[in-house]
């Protein structure tokens, strides 16, 4: 057996330490920034409004501070939420308590958590020592999963939850109908027979007005005659004086579309008044799930909070 070259022993060890100095410069970086964010936060403090004993507000003015504590009172979490997407206050108690588990969070992990194994992010989660908080406040109403959810959460991230994107989908079911159109968006093209009695009828039409479906005429024809199935589509053919037989949809709607009169004999099957094309906009399901997610443990803590407070 050889023995090791020195110089590669010694440029081997030079290689370790940089790449350890490097993950605890990461470390420190991501430290230093909660530190910034915290004592950002106290400055501002001097001008938040204490909402309930205990927990100051920034960000609202003295009306939307009433508001936000008349959902409170009434323990409408959803609403809540949803004031919260809309206005963006800063709780600056909880988010020193959140800062001070993410400030642990990234020490344990050692790197930056993006880049992270689940293996080691779960292990760093376990280890957390969950801060002392004042009795008037109740973080116990959330698990640690939860916990995770929040001080994983990057608070320098962008929201893409706000006003129009709410009132878009349907105001406070917003994103169980923006679900919704995502999955029926799979179909291509997304066209759907909806009559006036369906219960979908109102969402349709609400995606409609907003820019999110096409209904009757506006659509092309051979988008509508997609809502037939193909023997459908060969029978059609035949009314019109086509003889040849159709491999697929997409070939007969092809050959259907040419001739005018088609769009009447559909008429007949589906009016076009109870056809709706969905709009396939872009859109990233995952980010507007996680962050409706923290909105929605910041408002049961919230209404947790009111709680409390009233006792």
């Amino acid at each position: 057996m050889h023995d090791l070259n020195p110089l590669y022993l010694v440029g081997f060890s030079i290689v370790t330490l940089w790449l350890i100095g490097k993950i605890l410069a990461r470390a420190a970086k991501r430290i230093s920034n909660v530190q910034s964010l915290r004592r950002r936060a106290q400055i501002l403090k001097k001008t938040s409004i204490e909402i309930v004993p205990g927990l100051h507000v920034g960000g609202l003015d003295e009306r939307l501070s009433n508001e936000l504590s008349g959902l409170m009172n009434k323990k409408d979490e959803l609403k809540t939420a949803i004031f919260l997407a809309i206005h963006r206050p800063i709780f600056y108690e909880i988010e020193d308590f959140i800062d001070k588990l993410r400030e642990q969070f990234t020490f344990l992990v050692g790197v930056n958590a993006d880049e992270a194994s689940e293996f080691d992010k779960i292990s760093a989660a376990n280890s957390l020592q969950i801060p002392q908080h004042p009795q008037t406040f109740r973080f116990n109403k959330l698990n640690r999963s939860e916990l995770r959810m929040l001080y994983e959460y990057d608070p320098d991230t962008l929201p893409v939850i706000d006003k129009e994107l709410i009132d878009k989908f349907g105001g406070l079911l917003f994103l169980e109908n923006f679900i919704m159109y995502d999955h029926l968006c799979l179909e291509k093209p997304a066209i759907f027979h909806i009559p006036k009695d369906n219960e979908l009828r109102r969402l349709f039409e609400t995606f409609t007005k907003n820019g999110l479906a096409l209904q009757g005429k506006d659509i092309s024809l051979r988008d509508r005659l997609y809502v037939l199935n193909l023997e459908q589509l060969q029978d059609l053919a035949k009314e019109v004086k086509i003889t040849r037989e159709f491999k697929n949809k997409a070939e007969a709607t092809a050959a259907l579309a040419e001739i005018p009169s088609s769009s009447v004999l559909l008429s007949t099957i589906y009016p076009a008044s109870e056809l709706f094309l969905l709009v396939d906009e872009p859109r990233d399901v995952k980010k507007i799930e996680r962050e409706w997610g923290v909105l929605s443990l910041y408002a049961k803590l919230l209404c947790a909070e009111s709680l409390d407070a009233k006792g």
